[in-house]
């Protein structure tokens, strides 16, 4: 962000200065020239910041697609059902994996490729025509299907096995994901993946909550597992148990306002642009709350010394012993200046390189910055005034 002085302002307040200095004896003119000086701060200065800046800067939340903050996953154990086979459940597991491009499906054609090699050979001989269904294929006349526990009992009629219902808990109760594996609507066993989370999403994460924006992970994965995976990371809040269908209509519905991560890279991008936006937002809330502390402040300082000459008992207010209605708005035109070219651009590098705090706390610094600095600045220059 930018602070730019209007041209507009700085003629306004360069023709103040040499209509004063003209006409400094008509006391009803410097009255009518201090109102105005008074207020002339807030269009003095216009700011450069993009509306899609300061719209990103707006968003509290951000939806984050569980793949983008997973590093790492491989495929821990596979557990049958009795009396299923481990290959049986290779196969079953693979096949369901086969047609299908998300992480967890990449991982088990890989763990499968690696451990039942021979199996994978005749797999890839028999050279049966597969079709894509939801979550799974049907080929040479079965349906292989694979998901978290809560899709799967929605998906097939089969009811959990028991000896697999305590093994799907335990898994997601180790931090790792379970995926059932289903042949023919009966499930048939489960494999547990472990994901691992990325280093530099715990640190994004991290950063955007000390700028005070909540992060939401989202995946198909237990609530268990979810949660798991949420703490490591520093996620606020999760949405576990969703089908593939609704999270890509939650991330389809955020995505065109920029707020929905991905991927890794996306995470990093969005985050640096809500810290910018969040970092220029507050440039103009400081700037905002300063200039008008200023102008209050200025329009009680002035008003009690330009009131003198029709008013002596007034000179009891003039606080600031600015002494004469010229001294009071030469004060306030030499105070706008230095206002325009130095102090606003300073407020803007100094609220840049500040650490985030709370707007509470932001809003009372600059109010009182306003204030002491209105005071000094003004009564420094009409002791110097009175100098000369």
């Amino acid at each position: 962000m930018r602070f730019i002085p209007s041209a507009r302002g700085i003629a306004f307040l360069l023709g103040g200065v040499i209509l004063s200095l003209s006409f400094y004896s008509s006391l009803p003119f410097f009255w009518l020239m201090a109102l105005f000086f008074a207020l002339l701060p807030l269009p003095l200065i216009r700011f450069s910041s993009a509306e899609s800046s300061i719209e990103v800067a707006n968003t509290d939340r951000l939806i984050i697609d569980k793949a983008s903050i997973i590093a790492k996953s491989e495929v821990q154990e596979i557990i049958p059902a009795v009396p299923v086979s481990r290959e049986e459940l290779a196969k079953a597991a693979y096949l369901a994996a086969s047609l299908h491009h998300d992480q967890e499906s990449r991982v088990i054609l890989q763990y499968v490729e690696k451990a039942f090699p021979s199996l994978v050979e005749r797999i890839k001989k028999e050279s049966l025509t597969a079709q894509s269904v939801r979550e799974g294929v049907r080929i040479a006349g079965h349906l292989y299907q694979k998901g978290s526990r809560s899709y799967m009992e929605r998906l097939v009629a089969d009811t959990m096995p028991h000896d697999l219902e305590s093994a799907d808990t335990m898994i997601a109760r180790q931090g790792s994901t379970p995926i059932l594996i289903a042949k023919d609507e009966r499930i048939i066993g489960v494999i547990a993946i472990r994901q691992y989370v990325d280093a530099a999403a715990i640190s994004l994460c991290n950063h955007l909550r000390n700028i005070e924006v909540k992060t939401v992970v989202i995946g198909c994965d237990s609530k268990l597992a979810l949660s798991s995976i949420a703490k490591q990371v520093g996620c606020d809040e999760y949405v576990a148990e969703i089908s593939r269908e609704s999270k890509e209509d939650l991330i389809e519905n955020h995505e065109n306002k920029g707020f929905v991560v991905k991927g890794d890279k996306e995470l990093k991008s969005i985050a640096q642009r809500i810290g910018e936006g969040r970092k220029e937002l507050r440039q103009e809330g400081a700037l905002s709350i300063f200039l008008l502390t200023s102008v209050a402040a200025r329009s009680i300082l002035l008003f009690p010394s330009l009131l003198i000459p029709f008013y002596p008992a007034m000179k009891k207010l003039d606080v600031l012993h600015l002494s004469t209605p010229l001294i009071a708005l030469s004060s306030a035109i030499l105070y706008n200046l230095l206002l325009t070219f130095f102090l606003v651009p300073l407020i803007g590098r100094l609220e840049a390189r500040r650490v985030f705090t709370s707007m509470a706390a932001n809003a009372f610094l600059w109010l009182t910055s306003g204030l002491m600095i209105t005071v000094i600045g003004i009564k420094t220059i009409s002791m110097l005034l009175r100098g000369f």
